[in-house]
């Protein structure tokens, strides 16, 4: 059995707080640069949207919320 597969079959014998906290302590290892499975699907959204002409435009933002570029430096 892996380390991992150790570690997941343990986990649900700790109370939930415990739980919660090794999760903070498992997200605070990871580097801030992996896409969770929850980015991907977000990702794949707006590259749909992108593509059917879903999205609007930074200037149309800009227009309809009645700000210039100056606005926002």
């Amino acid at each position: 059995m892996t380390t991992a597969e150790q570690i997941s079959s343990m986990i649900g014998y700790l109370p939930e707080t415990q739980q919660l906290a090794i999760l903070r302590l498992v997200n605070s290892l990871l580097p801030d640069d992996i896409a969770t499975p929850e980015d991907l699907a977000a990702i794949v959204k707006a590259e749909r949207e992108y593509t059917n002409g879903e999205t609007v435009g930074f200037d149309e933002v800009m227009k309809e919320l009645g700000l210039a570029e100056d606005d926002i430096k």
